[in-house]
């Protein structure tokens, strides 16, 4: 990024001038009442934003196709607008933070009650890119995010799946993260290794292959057998139970018919036990060895 490209702005220059600020659907749709928002409101209240906000014209965005939103992430088409938009690549939290800090105080005036909204409410630093990356919008918004405020693997997978609907595995991935399972384990579900990393959905949303093999089907078989034996999402989300599976090697088959034969009590106690130490797998291991005798 050449700083003969780079405009310095605000937040209220940009208001005042008649611009927008909206959003690429792929990028970060956290909510206002994250954690990580929520963190944000109070640090603004305190210090304001020590860090600029990232733009560059909407229409950048558009002209690579990207699905663009307003704040309500409802999509913004209309060739105008877009025109008249700015686009975040990095500081959406930042921003999203303000702007809780605006609703807040709209709704306590509303109700006739003092807000102390700090330095939360004060003019915003924006640094503009005046000309398209040259990389593109897509792997650019990619970059600033793995360097500078670390996206999470459950935002690439989010992201990958967006621009990949008909792939099976990343989509089956998506829905498991949502459920708040971690990369790392939803990768032992599809791979039955670490492969799948931060880094390869990476480069596959730039357009690359996924870079290691998933067998989704596995992956549904072994999630559902859990489902069906009682175990609840947290239990699952955790690593214990798709290791201990993976352990079985070539009694893959046998192991699952073991865990769908579990009693309610066995399935509470393995739950209760999902911990480094200890084997809370005995009653599975021992149905595995009646299920291999009657199999002769």
């Amino acid at each position: 990024m050449q700083k003969e490209n780079i405009v310095l702005s605000s937040l209220n220059t940009l208001h005042n001038d008649g611009k927008e600020i909206i959003f690429i659907a792929v990028n970060r749709e956290t909510p206002a009442n994250s954690t990580n928002v929520k963190g944000k409101v109070e640090s603004l209240k305190q210090y304001g934003v020590q860090m600029p906000l990232m733009l560059i014209p909407a229409g950048f965005a558009a002209e690579e196709g990207l699905e663009l939103v307003d704040n309500n992430l409802t999509p913004v088409t209309d060739a105008q607008r877009i025109s008249n938009a700015f686009v975040i690549l990095d500081g959406n939290n930042r921003y999203k933070a303000y702007k809780e800090i605006q609703k807040q105080q709209k709704e306590a005036v509303a109700k006739g009650r003092a807000y102390d909204a700090g330095k939360g409410l004060d003019d915003i630093v924006c640094f503009i890119q005046t000309e398209k990356p040259e990389k593109g919008v897509l792997n650019t918004l990619i970059e600033v995010n793995t360097t500078a405020i670390s996206w999470k693997g459950g935002d690439y997978i989010r992201t990958a799946a967006k621009l990949n609907p008909e792939d099976a595995a990343i989509n089956w991935a998506n829905e498991m993260s949502k459920a708040k399972m971690s990369l790392s384990t939803i990768s032992l579900f599809l791979t039955f290794d670490s492969k799948l990393k931060p880094q390869t959905v990476a480069d596959f949303i730039k357009g690359g292959k996924l870079g290691c093999k998933c067998n989704v089907e596995r992956a549904k078989r072994i999630y559902e057998t859990f489902i069906a034996a009682g175990f609840k999402q947290k239990d699952i989300n955790k690593r214990y139970l798709i290791k201990f599976v993976i352990s079985q090697g070539e009694d893959l088959g046998i192991a699952l018919e073991a865990f769908k034969a579990l009693t309610e009590g066995e399935v509470q106690y393995i739950s209760e036990n999902l911990k480094d130490t200890g084997n809370p797998f005995e009653a599975v291991e021992a149905r595995i060895e009646q299920l291999k005798a009657q199999k002769g």
